[in-house]
């Protein structure tokens, strides 16, 4: 939006102040920073992007902030001679310029920034330039004012976007502004993963604290970049758990076989990072499929989340395992048994839920296996 009025504006001048470059820089930091928003050059010698930024206490801005009255200088060259110091200068006349008419932004007596004016030819700006600039400049100041909370608006949508695809999948999100007060699906079939930390407790006991988080943050990281390359859903990290779903909100048929997939490589990046801390790091992981709710709870904080058996059998699936290994129910052996590889485990209480057979996964079958 600011690029647009901004960029309009370095042709309307056209006519009217005679320029090869137009520079705009926003005051920031309580009106301390002076930072470049935006540049556009005809000679297309713009040796950077915009970003620049100088201090305007003790400047030569700061007085003309004062008396809101442009400034022409038609040497720079000369300005430079006189004024050394001068980084702006210098970096206006290794873009060719040689003249230039910076002119103060104040909308309703407050201060917004500057607008730079810059031509190749030296001795461009007359007396009736400067009036031209101060017959348009609350328009014109009062203009970029509205740009700059227009794009303040937008830059704060975008980062509430960004928050909400951080805690919801993209298609739910897109319900909830949509206007959907209550979002609750049944799925016939997901699959749910848990993968937690083993002996995290004495691991943790021998970290500083900023160690615990670093490590954390390095394989809950590489984590979140697995479950996005696979399609899955991480739904939420428990302490040093996560929960993992395929299958939804968008269902899909090989969910169960990109869950299997993901678990075996959750286990090697696990060894990886094992090895490059130097710490003894193994997962012990958990799957079932099955049938699942899902669906968002809270106002404030929103999280999506999954309920029934098939998510307390996964749970067991992982809490009842063994470190090092993935243990899976037999609904998941039975459908993927053709693809991978397992080894049984045999019959195992599982609390809260009863006896049931269970398997561990080993490896993805080669080629004439």
């Amino acid at each position: 939006m600011l690029d647009d009025v901004l960029a309009r504006l370095f042709e309307n001048f056209r006519g009217l102040i005679p320029y090869n470059r137009v520079g705009f820089a926003l005051l920031e930091d309580g009106g301390r920073i002076l930072r470049e928003r935006w540049a556009q050059s005809d000679t297309g010698a713009l040796p950077s992007e915009p970003g620049y930024e100088a201090p305007v206490e003790g400047s030569t801005l700061a007085g003309l902030l004062q008396t809101e009255e442009p400034r022409v200088v038609n040497d720079l060259e000369g300005y430079l001679a006189s004024n050394p110091e001068s980084d702006a200068t210098q970096r206006i006349l290794g873009e060719g310029m040689r003249s230039g008419m910076t002119c103060p932004l104040v909308a309703m007596g407050r201060p917004v920034g500057f607008i730079f004016f810059s031509c190749v030819e030296g001795d461009s700006y007359l007396p009736a330039h400067v009036e031209m600039f101060r017959e348009v400049a609350p328009e014109l100041a009062s203009l970029l004012e509205k740009g700059i909370l227009y794009q303040q608006l937008l830059d704060a949508r975008e980062r509430s976007e960004k928050l909400l695809l951080n805690v919801l999948p993209a298609s739910i999100a897109r319900r909830l502004r949509g206007g959907e007060k209550t979002i609750a699906d049944i799925f016939p079939e997901a699959t749910v993963m848990f993968a937690d930390i083993a002996g995290f407790a004495q691991i943790s006991s021998r970290m500083t604290p900023h160690a615990l988080v670093t490590v954390l943050n390095r394989i809950f990281s590489s984590f979140d970049r697995m479950c996005e390359s696979y399609g899955v859903e991480k739904i939420k990290t428990i302490g040093d758990a996560i929960m993992v779903a395929g299958g939804l909100p968008s269902p899909r048929p090989d969910h169960m076989s990109a869950m299997a997939s993901l678990a075996l490589d959750l286990m090697a990046v696990a060894g990886t990072i094992a090895t490059r801390e130097a710490r003894h790091i193994e997962l012990r992981i958990g799957i079932h499929a099955g049938p699942v709710i899902a669906g968002v709870i809270g106002t404030n904080r929103f999280s999506y989340d999954l309920w029934g058996d098939t998510v307390n059998i996964a749970s067991r699936m992982e809490s009842q395992g063994v470190p090092g290994r993935i243990q899976v129910s037999e609904a998941v052996y039975q459908r993927l048994q053709d693809e991978f590889l397992f080894e049984p485990r045999g019959p195992q209480q599982i609390r809260g839920i009863g006896e049931m057979t269970t398997y561990f996964l080993t490896a993805r079958k080669l080629a004439g296996d």
